[in-house]
This record gives structure tokens, C-alpha cells and sequence, in this order.
């Protein structure tokens, strides 16, 4: 339960975050005549709350395995740089292109939503991976021992 809780108020705060992201970026482009759809801004706020969750979840469930922070940190810290960099280089590098699929960060952006407007596909990719994290923190803070 207090792995759920954890996910729960992190999910809620990236939220809200995103949320509040949006609006002022909506106020700021209305201020500045910029000819932006506002709802293709919503979708890539969105994209990128998602980005945040799964990442959060990715934390959440090194948190478990490892259950030390600066470890936690490292690890999903790491992952993030590794995946962008993949996500940028695969652009410019052609034998790095089919790779690209394997950093989330494609799934964030590949669509180009503030263009196109939300992808599904590459937003249930990113909700199934925070699904796949969020199952995997539950089974490993089950086989914690954490008796002192």
C-alpha cells in the first residue's frame, strides 16, 4: 500500500505540474500573439507529465530494490541521461536510429504533439512502462526484509 501511495502523490504532483506548465505557456503565447494551438500545447505538457511519471515509477522501483537514495538517484538519474542522449544521437547518427525506440524520450516527443497533437500509441508505451515499473516496485518492496 505505501508503494501505491507513493506512485499516487507523485502521479498527482507531475499532474499538476503539467498542468500548471500548460497554463503558463498558454498565457505566455496569448500574450505574444504566437499562432500555437492550445490544445496541441496541452498534449505535449501532457507527453512530457507522462515522461515524468514513468521515470518517477522507473525511481520508485529502484527505490525498492535498493532502498538507499543516493543509489535511487544514480541509477534512475543515469537511465534519463543515457535514454536522451540515445533519443538525440539516433538522429544524427544512422546506426544509432533503431535504437531510438528504447529511450522513452522518443515516445515523449517522436510524435512532435505540439505539431500533431497527442500520439496514443506513444503515450501507452509510456503508460505501459510506468504500469511495468509500478508492478515490479510492488513485488520488490514485498520481498524487502525490513526488520531492523
Amino acid at each position: 500500500m505505501v508503494v501505491l501511495e507513493k506512485f499516487g502523490a507523485l502521479s498527482i504532483g507531475i499532474i499538476l505540474l503539467a498542468v500548471i506548465y500548460w497554463a503558463g505557456l498558454a498565457v505566455g503565447t496569448t500574450i505574444v500573439n504566437a499562432d500555437v494551438n492550445l490544445l496541441n500545447l496541452a498534449a505535449a505538457c501532457f507527453s512530457a507529465g507522462l515522461l515524468g511519471i514513468t521515470f518517477g515509477a522507473l525511481s520508485l522501483a529502484i527505490g525498492c530494490a535498493m532502498g538507499r537514495r543516493n543509489l535511487v538517484m544514480a541509477g534512475a538519474g543515469g537511465l534519463a541521461v543515457v535514454t536522451y542522449f540515445l533519443n538525440a544521437l539516433a538522429l544524427l547518427i544512422d546506426s544509432l536510429e533503431r535504437f531510438r525506440d528504447l529511450s522513452p524520450f522518443y515516445y515523449y516527443i517522436g510524435g512532435e504533439p505540439l505539431l500533431n497533437g497527442l500520439n496514443v500509441g506513444h503515450a501507452s508505451v509510456l503508460i505501459g512502462l510506468t504500469a511495468v515499473f509500478v508492478v515490479v516496485a510492488l513485488m520488490l518492496f514485498e520481498r524487502r526484509d525490513l526488520s531492523v
